[in-house]
């Protein structure tokens, strides 16, 4: 029998991908039905709801880091996401392009037909990009020490963090965010935490209001001042400094969480399928806003309150839609065929960290 998940850990899997439900439903689904410009609460808690966003993208990031950089690379499952990802890309394009739900122009049919080369979803492009790229990487830092590990850490962070404040932006940053959040995951998965536990806690739990605190500081200043006009987007990054600290922070935290539940183990396994479904290019550009626009009768402070209750609506429902795909492809023997292909074992043996480190 395989090691049971932490329940803690999964947990957090479920908060990181409903902070980046309510983010998608409030940024991308509102599309112009508020003015970004104006120091509102509800401007304020749409810039808070996409910086939330990119720390659930960060904490997926640190995750992986924090687990993959001890263990083995599994071609089985990077092409279990791949299939997963063309299922729901191809699903929903044919439904949307038959049911004339949505005109499509040639270069978003291909898009797509072909959405991991085409980046229809940015986070698992850079994901399975990145998934080859990490064994290279853990066998280096595997053979680094910690200090060392720390500082390529920091000047990660400097370079696409700090220096970011000043907009120097280049289309690596994506990639190279990711970088710079899997070395901090890898980091506290090679090394003992740093911060004892009450200290790992008081961060954690002041995390999100100071992040609030600090998306309604830059969106008032913006409205005073011509430099500080949409900073707020700026730092709605997944590699900005604070979303990068407020990660961190949860995910201190979280490791300190003393939770064991089959039931919350069995719903994360889910959290990618709910990824792939509610930012397809389809739902994303028709129903999201759709359902953003049953919100517009309502007074702008009640948009608050009823946001995050149709996140949770549309998280649960994603959750289900992926049960019931897991459960057609468990149908399909599909995990059963690709064990009895013994080429991926030849992968897995290339792509080994142990096999190098003994190399």
């Amino acid at each position: 029998m395989g090691k049971e998940r932490q329940s803690n850990f999964e947990l957090l899997r479920l908060i990181a991908m409903f902070f980046i439900v309510l983010s998608h439903i409030a940024v991308l689904g509102r599309g112009t039905v508020i003015d970004r410009d104006s120091f509102t609460p509800l401007s304020i808690f749409i810039h808070f709801s996409a910086g939330l966003g990119q720390v659930g993208n960060n904490l997926f990031i640190l995750l992986t880091g924090y687990f993959l950089v001890k263990g083995r690379w599994k071609s089985r499952k990077i092409v279990t996401l791949i299939l997963q990802t063309l299922f729901y890309s191809w699903g929903f394009f044919l439904i949307f392009y038959f049911g004339k739900f949505y005109t499509f122009t040639r270069e978003e049919m291909i898009a797509n037909l072909f959405p991991i080369l085409f980046k229809t979803n940015w986070f698992i492009s850079c994901y399975l990009c990145f998934i080859f790229f990490s064994p290279f990487l853990n066998l280096l830092l595997r053979k680094i020490n910690r200090k060392q590990h720390l500082f390529l850490c920091l000047f990660c962070f400097f370079l696409w963090s700090i220096l970011y404040i000043w907009k120097t932006e280049t289309y690596l940053n994506d990639f190279a965010g990711f970088i710079e959040v899997y070395l901090i995951g890898a980091y506290f998965g090679l090394s003992p935490v740093p911060f004892k536990k009450k200290a790992s806690v008081a961060m954690g739990s002041l995390a999100l209001p100071l992040l609030l605190a600090f998306y309604a500081l830059l969106v008032y200043l913006g409205t005073k001042y011509d430099f500080f006009l949409r900073k707020a987007d700026d730092f709605t990054r997944f590699y900005s400094v604070s979303s990068i600290l407020v990660s961190v922070s949860i995910f201190l935290w979280a490791r300190e969480w003393k939770v064991q539940s089959k039931v919350i183990n069995a719903l994360a396994s889910s959290v990618f399928g709910v990824y792939l479904i509610h930012y397809n290019f389809c739902v994303r550009k028709v129903v999201l806003p759709w359902l953003y626009t049953l919100l517009t009768p309502l007074a702008p402070s009640l948009h608050i309150l009823v946001l995050p209750f149709l996140a949770l609506g549309i998280f649960f429902v994603c959750l289900l839609l992926e049960k019931l795909r897991a459960l057609l492809m468990n149908k399909l023997l599909l995990q059963k065929i690709l064990k009895k292909i013994s080429f991926f074992d030849r992968i897995d043996s290339f792509f080994s960290t142990e096999n190098q480190e003994q190399g």
